[in-house]
């Protein structure tokens, strides 16, 4: 990848707040925008509780220079992100790409949550 300009990690050419860093790691090509179905936040039933979880699908096998952590945090400025709340539920391989669910581990109604999926190089 190109590091300078639009061709940079942190740069975003289709305006759609994607980081060309994250596309290269969900597999998509830096244009067009959007992320092509390959990030979804839903409420997930689970016994009698409803938990907040994060989808996301990425190559199979994903790019080796290229780590993925999911984080949480109650607000937006104030607790810092973190893996600690997030826990897995699934992860299934199917043409050649991975489909990695994970939920809070606690339910949604306990107040605001927010998710992140953070894609990093080692």
């Amino acid at each position: 990848m190109d590091e300078s300009g639009a061709g940079s990690a942190t740069a975003m050419p289709s305006n759609d707040h994607l980081p060309n860093l994250v596309k290269y790691a969900l597999g998509l090509p830096l244009s067009p925008p959007g992320n092509g179905g390959r990030l979804a936040s839903s409420i997930q039933l689970d016994g009698s509780a409803d938990y907040l979880t994060f989808t996301y699908v990425h190559p199979d096998p994903a790019p080796s220079d290229i780590s993925y952590a999911v984080e949480s945090t109650p607000d937006l400025g104030v607790t810092p992100w973190s893996t600690a709340s997030v826990v897995p539920v699934g992860s299934t391989v199917n043409g050649g790409l991975r489909t990695v669910v994970v939920r809070l581990a606690t339910p949604s109604d306990s107040g605001k949550q927010f998710m992140r999926l953070k894609v990093s190089r080692p």
